[in-house]
Order: structure tokens, then C-alpha cells, then sequence
């Protein structure tokens, strides 16, 4: 039973909760240990929050997940685990999660007790609900970056928000379109087109190099700043290149990581970053 309960939590899509770094990184206090420290208890914990909401997810969608050429592999659709087995882990999971907040890391309790509502009323109400099913999903990640700066008390710049905003609305509309290749799709589906999301993509994708364009100008202090433009530019055309023959969108978190071009853009985006705020 370990390995079909450890693929029922997804630690692959772990990876999203690294924006909780993020005040942090852009405050220059990425080297400060006391706050590393209380980002990495947020960052566990929204681990825990994200895997017994992954659980509940596949509980609800079992039907529609065993027509889906991949979805159909996880454990519940694939019968390696019953839904009742699924019911207990979610239950003790959620419990364990919330009681390890609540006494190891109380300041951010109200803050995952948040994501993980959030996350039940797309999963009950707002995913059959067009636009609202795009907007929820990139809000959270935005709530991520909240949470984050409200554990280690870092400010977080109102560009920030609006970028991660951005760049996470892409990124769920690009999923969207990539499931219109399936035969059995999900019922918001019915509400959009390839056509119309291919204009949200492009939209967002500009609003993501407008405000990041803004944040180099009015909060980055170095004057280097405005040239890390050049690599966020690189990542947003090559994700449209991809967008245009659906490749990877469906999992982003492995295109992210996948994809030479996008990899090379976000790891020079990186270094160049820490230059400017820590030497």
C-alpha cells in the first residue's frame, strides 16, 4: 500500500509550493537562516495541505480520470486503492497536517487553513465554473507568495503578486487548451475554445513582461535590473512557440523543468537575480 499512497500525494507537484522562497528571494533575505527556517516549515506544510487536497481531487474525478489516457494511472482509477482506503489517508493526512501547523508553525495556521478551503470550493463548485475555475487556481499560488512573506515577515511587492498572478493564469489556461486533445475532457471545457483560449494565453503572457518590465523600474534598485527583462522575454515566447503545438502544456511543472530553452531562461534569470540582490 506505500507506493500507490505515496503517487496519491504527488510529490512531483511538490515543487509548486517553492513560492513560498520567493519574499524572501526578492527581499535579499534568502541568506537570513531564521527566516530560511520558517520558509522551509511553510514550505513542508503546504506540501502535507497540497497532497490532501490531491487526494480529495482524485476521489471526486475517479470516473473522469479512468478516460484520461494518463489520469487514468493514478491509484484510485487504476484500482490500486479503494476509495474508502483514499477517504482515511485524506482524513488522517489533513488532521496530522493541520495539528503540526498548529503547534510547530501557529502563525501560519490560518494561512494553509485558507489554501486548503480554497482549494475544496474549486474542488466542489468553482472547476465546473468558467473563468472562475482559471482564476482560483492562480490565486492560490499567489496565496502561496502571501503565506510566505507573512511567516518570515518580509514585504511583498505588489508587482510580485501581480506577476505570479499573471504567470500562473498562463500557465492553467495553457493546461486547459492541452486537454482539448482528449477524448473524454473535463465540463468546463464545454464553456471555452482552443481560439479563445490561445487570446487568454497571449494576454497574460503580455501582462507578465508589462509588469515585470515595471517591477525592474520602479522597486529593482540596481539600474542591472531592467535587463533581466532579456530572460523573462526568452521564457514567454518559447512557452508560445510550445502553446501553438499544445507540447508539455498539460503538465507544467515538468515543462518548466524539461524544456532546454524555458530551463536555460529561468536558470540565467536566477544567477543574474542573486547578483543584484546579494552582491
Amino acid at each position: 500500500m506505500i507506493s500507490p499512497i505515496i503517487k496519491l500525494f504527488r510529490p512531483s507537484h511538490w515543487i509548486k509550493n517553492i513560492f513560498v522562497f520567493l519574499p524572501l528571494f526578492f527581499a535579499g533575505e534568502i541568506r537570513n537562516f531564521d527566516k530560511l527556517e520558517q520558509a522551509l516549515w511553510a514550505f513542508g506544510l503546504f506540501c502535507l495541505g497540497a497532497s490532501t487536497v490531491y487526494v480529495v481531487n482524485d476521489i471526486l474525478d475517479r470516473k473522469q480520470d479512468s478516460k484520461h489516457p494518463q489520469k487514468k494511472k493514478r491509484p484510485i482509477p487504476a484500482g490500486e486503492i479503494s476509495v474508502c482506503g483514499a477517504m482515511v489517508v485524506a482524513i488522517f493526512l489533513g488532521g496530522v497536517t493541520m495539528l503540526i501547523t498548529y503547534f510547530m508553525a501557529p502563525q501560519m495556521f490560518l494561512g494553509l487553513g485558507g489554501y486548503v478551503f480554497f482549494n475544496m470550493v474549486y474542488s466542489f463548485w468553482l472547476k465546473h465554473v468558467p473563468i472562475f475555475d482559471l482564476i482560483i487556481v492562480a490565486f492560490l499560488y499567489v496565496w502561496r507568495v502571501l503565506v510566505g512573506g507573512i511567516v518570515t515577515d518580509t514585504f511583498v511587492s505588489s508587482w510580485l503578486i501581480l506577476c505570479i498572478l499573471f504567470g500562473a493564469m498562463m500557465l492553467i489556461v495553457g493546461k486547459r487548451l492541452a486537454e482539448f486533445s482528449h477524448k473524454s475532457k473535463r465540463r468546463v471545457l464545454s464553456f471555452y475554445t482552443p481560439a479563445l483560449l490561445d487570446q487568454f494565453i497571449l494576454i497574460m503572457a503580455t501582462m507578465i513582461l508589462v509588469t515585470y518590465s515595471l517591477y525592474t523600474v520602479f522597486v529593482v534598485s540596481s539600474e542591472w535590473g531592467i535587463y533581466s527583462v532579456l530572460f523573462v522575454m526568452v521564457g514567454l515566447l518559447r512557452y508560445l512557440q510550445l502553446a501553438q503545438n499544445r507540447g508539455g502544456l498539460e503538465r507544467p511543472e515538468r515543462l518548466l523543468l524539461s524544456d532546454p530553452m524555458i530551463l536555460g531562461a529561468m536558470f540565467a534569470w536566477t544567477i543574474f537575480m542573486y547578483l543584484i540582490f546579494y552582491l
